[in-house]
């Protein structure tokens, strides 16, 4: 799909020839799209239209790169904070809305957990009753990006639909990323000077909580990561391989049903209708198992997909 959306007739400016291999910020490869989604682009069309292909977005790609050899080469705390606070400020120079996203990004963040059940907050998530939450978009982005893959697997020529099934789902990506990063769990409270102040300090400091299953974990975040997890990560194409796979417990939407992004069949599934092929849709329990879990603090397990939003401090 990689080749399909950024090669063809007209190859896609300024993207890696494979999956693989922007780590030196002179391409953007399949990891960097998540991490461009939501922080530096709108939309999976503002994403794979205007964004990706610019001039700008590469010089975003340097300052991660450079920020990629600071923290692996800090000697200690004070000096991996600087570095971090420093890319902070270069980012503002290289793009220049990146302030504006960043004071309307409560949707970045973690909705509260005030049940035990998994079902019941995954419901919760996507209600239209409900502000735009982490959860939420991450479910209404992995599952509409399904879609559109299983209709690019019928036309593999479509480049296009190539491109929107990935942009789709790197938005999916950012904001499941997002759920596992501290400082997107703590809350979205107060001024922007506020919010900022809470991400970065919990996502320095630590949050202590609980997966779906009780399991104590501690979540850090952003540039934090810690190598004791470095073990747990599953390679990106063991991630990506089962979105496409057998249609595990999947139901089908007739044709003629609304064109609501999101739809609710019933209590514990989830559907989309893009409005013009059927689209496959899965229980919310199964939707975890169908997306690797990227984090911001690079940890990821088949277990923490399945148990994304791990509840505030208890």
């Amino acid at each position: 799909m990689w080749t399909a959306a950024t090669g063809g007739s007209q190859p896609l400016k300024n993207a890696c020839g494979t999956p693989l291999g922007g780590y030196d910020g002179s391409c953007l490869d399949l990891a960097s799209w998540p991490a461009i989604a939501g922080d530096h682009s709108c939309s999976p069309e503002n994403l794979r239209k205007d964004v990706v292909g610019s001039a700008w977005i590469m010089d975003v790609s340097r300052v991660a790169a450079d920020l990629r050899r600071d923290l692996a080469a800090a000697k200690n705390e004070n000096i991996r904070l600087d570095a971090w606070a420093l890319s902070n400020l270069r980012l503002e120079q290289v793009d220049r809305d990146y302030s504006n996203r960043a004071a309307a990004n409560s949707a970045h963040f973690l909705l509260p957990r005030t049940e035990d059940d998994l079902g019941a907050y995954l419901a919760r998530a996507i209600s239209t009753a409900t502000e735009p939450n982490a959860m939420g978009l991450f479910l209404h982005y992995h599952l509409a990006a399904l879609g559109l893959a299983a209709r690019w697997r019928e036309h593999p020529d479509d480049t296009a639909l190539a491109a929107q099934a990935l942009a789709t789902e790197s938005f999916a990506l950012h904001f499941i990323e997002d759920s596992f990063s501290a400082g997107h769990v703590a809350g979205s409270w107060g001024s922007v000077a506020e919010r900022k102040g809470t991400h970065d300090y919990y996502c320095e400091a630590g949050l202590d909580g609980s997966t779906w299953a009780g399991t104590l974990q501690t979540q850090k975040g952003d540039a934090h990561m810690r190598p004791v997890r470095l073990g747990h990560l599953q390679p990106v194409a063991q991630c990506l391989e089962a979105p496409f796979r057998e249609e595990r417990g999947f139901v089908l939407l007739a044709r003629d049903q609304p064109d609501d992004a999101l739809i609710q069949p019933g209590r514990h599934r989830i559907g989309i209708d893009i409005g013009d092929e059927p689209v496959l849709v899965t229980a919310f329990e199964e939707a975890f198992e169908l997306v690797g879990s990227f984090t911001h603090d690079g940890s990821g397990s088949s277990h923490a997909a399945r148990v994304t939003g791990a509840a505030p401090v208890t």
